[in-house]
This record gives structure tokens, sequence and C-alpha cells, in this order.
């Protein structure tokens, strides 16, 4: 079974006729969802720890279970004996998570000896610490293709299979002065490990520093700046004031895909070395990075790249590094980009 590699629907039907086989389409019905349970999960949970910390992690942990374990969990299976009878030999996916039960009917098929390949999906994986993607996803697939990187046996360097279908169908730039900076929208409360900023602390000096960036370069340059963030995920706990940033007068809520908006660009900014960062250097687009070493933590792997990027200036360690930068180098960034030393 091939389901959701990032490639095109035409693809999928090539890939798969080349396979000798018929395509299959992985349609993810709707199921009851049940009420929490309550005097279940408190039962379940119930510790006579002396430990103050286990007793508190047992309390959270029974608030947030996922409801499809547990409440949900015989609708999910009634559902997966009625439409999954086939017992694929392989099958390969680049999204774990997505629709949240399909990590149980992976599971289940792993169990009836179906060999789980797994493709990389995002950034972190291979160069951060505690992604949590990667130690997920190389813990349970059988194969994992990564976009380069090799870490064990079970590890195979492969590419971005929706990078190169996008990189090799971008238009030709667009030469203007417009600035793209590309914002994460972090929690105001504990973040989950493998996250870039995993608490208000850090968030908070992250935005102090970006607004500072905005503040620092000329200002020719300051007001052709767009603050791209991803607007479907604002929520009480994770939100853009727009207000931090003064200078800056268009936001983009990210309703259209990077590949679609970039040409409005003569450079992109990212504020970790994250996904759309790697998309926008996957494109050949001039991309400039602004990262905290204290909060976003590496592998040891990863830092003879990390320490390249650093001497020629693709990374920087502070707003003032890179207003600097800017305003010497922004004319001529296109040049600077495509010269040979830093292609190489």
């Amino acid at each position: 079974f091939i389901i959701d590699l990032g490639l095109p629907f035409k693809d999928i039907i090539f890939l798969n006729l080349k396979l000798k086989q018929f395509p299959f389409y992985w349609i993810f019905r709707k199921y009851k969802k049940n009420e929490y349970n309550n005097d279940l999960r408190r039962e379940i949970f119930k510790t006579c720890e002396k430990n103050q910390f286990n007793n508190y992690f047992n309390h959270v942990v029974a608030k947030i279970f996922p409801k499809i374990f547990l409440e949900d969990f015989s609708e999910v299976m009634a559902i997966y004996k009625k439409d999954f009878k086939l017992k694929p030999k392989y099958l390969l996916t680049q999204n774990l998570y997505e629709p949240e039960e399909k990590v149980i009917y992976l599971a289940l098929m792993q169990m009836k000896k179906t060999k789980l390949f797994l493709f990389q999906h995002g950034g972190l994986y291979g160069t951060h610490l505690f992604a949590t993607g990667e130690l997920t996803e190389m813990r349970i697939a059988d194969k994992f293709f990564s976009w380069g990187w090799k870490k064990n046996k079970k590890t195979h360097p492969f590419y971005s299979l929706p990078f190169s279908y996008t990189s090799k169908n971008l238009k030709t730039d667009n030469y203007n002065n417009k600035i793209l900076l590309c914002l994460i929208l972090n929690p105001r409360f504990l973040n989950v490990s493998g996250d870039i900023q995993r608490n208000n602390i850090e968030r908070l000096k992250q935005n102090e520093s970006i607004k500072k960036f905005t503040e620092a370069i000329k200002f020719k340059y300051a007001k052709n700046i767009t603050i791209r963030y991803l607007k479907r995920a604002e929520s009480s706990s994770s939100h853009l004031d727009k207000k931090n940033f003064p200078r800056v007068k268009k936001f983009d809520g990210a309703h259209e895909s990077l590949f679609k908006v970039i040409n409005n660009y003569k450079l992109s900014i990212h504020f970790s070395i994250n996904t759309s960062g790697l998309e926008t250097l996957s494109f050949g687009k001039p991309t400039l990075f602004l990262i905290d070493k204290k909060s976003e933590l590496f592998q040891k792997s990863f830092y003879p790249i990390l320490n390249e990027m650093i001497k020629h200036k693709i990374v920087h360690l502070n707003y003032r590094s890179l207003a600097n930068f800017l305003n010497k180098n922004f004319e001529n960034i296109e040049e600077w980009w495509h010269s040979k030393k830093i292609e190489k």
C-alpha cells in the first residue's frame, strides 16, 4: 500500500502501475466519538506512589490520555475489521499522525506481518536533539527513509519527495525587495520536548529577538517585510500578537502553501532550522536563519554542517548579526546566494 507520500495524484497512479498493482485509497470513515469516562481513567491511572512527581504525572496522564486508545478504541477497531481486510506485504507512508487513528491501523497491520516503510516528512529529524517524530518513527518503522542522513541499519538516506516535486516545478525568480519572515506559533505554556521553544520564557525571548531585528534593519527593507505564520493553529494559548511588531504591516496566515508564495519574495528568514527553512533551501531561494543555540538543541552529527552555515552567514546567532548582514548585503543577496562559496 502507498498512502500519503506527498506526491501528486497522477504520480501515485503511475507509481502503483509501475509496481503492477491497482492504486489503493485509504478512506478514513468517521466513527462514534464517546464521552470521556473519568471513572475508568481514575481506575486505570490510580497510583499509590509516595513520590509526588509520579503522583502528579499519573494525574496529568489520566486527563490527557488520547481517547482513541481508551473510550473510542472499540469504535476504531470495528472500522478496522470492516474496512481493512487486505494484508499488504509492505506499507509506505510519510504521515504517521493524520488522522489520529491511523497509528492504530498501522500497528495492527504490523502485527499481521506487514512491513512498515516510513519516509521523513518534515524538519528536525536527523538534526535536532529530542526530535519526537524521529524518535517515535525510527522505533516503529521496519525501514526509515531519511532526507539524506544515516544513523543505523534501519535508516536509508533518500530525499524529500514533496520538495523534489515542488522544486522542479518552481517558476523563475520574481526580482523584488520583499522579505518573508516565517514564524512558528509556540504556546504560552510548556511545550513538547522536541519543539524549539519549550516554555514561555523561550517563546518571549524569541519574539523579542524578532522584534529587535525588524527595528535594527533599514526602514526601506523593514517596510517590505511580511510575517508568515500558521493562522489556523492559533488558539487561546498560542497566537501571534501583531502589536509586538510595529514596523511590520503585512501578515500572511499561510492560507496558501509556501511553494505558491515564495516567488513573491527576494529573501526568506526563519527562526529555527525547521521544515519551512529546509523547504526554501530546497527551492534554491536565498534563505537565512536566526537561532538561539541555548533553546535549539542539535545532535552532535549536525554540528559540522551547522558550523559551516554559521561561518558563511547563512545562520546567525543574534539579531544584530542578522540585521548587520542584511543591511550590508540585501541589495546583492542573490549574487551572494548563488556564489560558488555559498552553493558549496
